[in-house]
């Protein structure tokens, strides 16, 4: 979706990730080719990219050489069924749906091997029993692409009770989906930005998340940062953070600013006038 059309007035891409460029074992071999060929002249003839981090536009700099003025940061923002705690019913109703335990871990994401799933659950393996049984791992999202040893390992936990995957989760649930976990973990290798770290932090869901790529951005100092190459940092992280829930000295978990998609309209309504001009 990053390559422009052929046309003769002003244009403008919108470029989220170079994960294909980074991590090209992460992705199917047609899109790669695609991006590979494509890309770069679409970056040469936009008059204006956006993309959605301070991480995603120095790595446009870096691999493409492109000039950084003609790169605006627009970050993605919270959709608006965030910005109202879900109520009583509503958790209710999306916890018997989904046959959620009481407390959980969770994770959302489709299954990818970007997305770092078989570390996380390589950590989780590694945890207490009583942590474990305390906390099962729920994981929600799509089965994706190069996904089927990421299944059987999902399949082999699922047998022994300690992990559940959901599949699709409807956008109208995951408010509720987040709200009822004990903690979110985001451990991908690596993101343009990470909507789902921001969403669980809109939740008040403490977040483990990864200290490379823009996850940390997306976190803006809310969320504990981990080496997603790691797992023992993870373990420990884990550990200690479950503890704290099991003894209630959890505190509070902080908020990130927040960026309404108003505001983001303003801005690349802004990139339109400028170029314009």
């Amino acid at each position: 979706n990053y390559i422009l059309n052929d046309f003769d007035g002003l244009k403008v891409t919108t470029v989220h990730d170079l994960s294909h460029y980074r991590y090209p074992e992460y992705h199917p071999l047609d899109r790669q080719r695609w991006l590979n060929t494509y890309l770069g002249n679409s970056l040469e003839a936009a008059d204006a990219i956006v993309t959605v981090s301070s991480f995603s536009k120095q790595e446009i700099i870096d691999i493409y050489q492109t000039d950084p003025d003609k790169i605006f940061i627009i970050p993605p923002a919270l959709s608006q069924d965030f910005l109202v705690p879900p109520n009583p019913q509503q958790l209710m109703t999306v916890k018997e749906h989904y046959q959620l335990p009481e407390q959980f871990i969770l994770s959302v994401g489709n299954l990818e091997p970007r997305k770092n799933l078989p570390g996380l659950i390589r950590a989780y393996q590694q945890l207490p029993k009583q942590q474990q049984q305390k906390f099962p791992l729920i994981i929600a999202g799509n089965k994706a692409w190069l996904s089927d040893d990421i299944k059987t390992l999902i399949e082999k936990m699922e047998r022994q009770g300690l992990l559940r995957w959901i599949g699709y989760v409807a956008q109208k649930d995951l408010p509720a989906l987040y709200s009822l976990a004990a903690l979110f973990v985001y451990i991908s290798f690596y993101e343009g930005f990470g909507m789902p770290i921001r969403e669980a932090l809109a939740c008040n869901t403490p977040v483990i998340t990864s200290n490379v790529s823009a996850m940390p951005e997306a976190a803006a100092g809310c969320a504990v940062l981990v080496d997603p190459q790691n797992e023992t940092a993870l373990v420990d992280n884990l550990r200690r953070k479950l503890d704290n829930l099991l003894s209630s000295k959890e505190n509070i978990t902080p908020q990130p600013p927040l960026l309404s998609w108003d505001d983001a309209a303003q801005q690349l309504l802004q990139v339109f006038e400028r170029i314009s001009q």
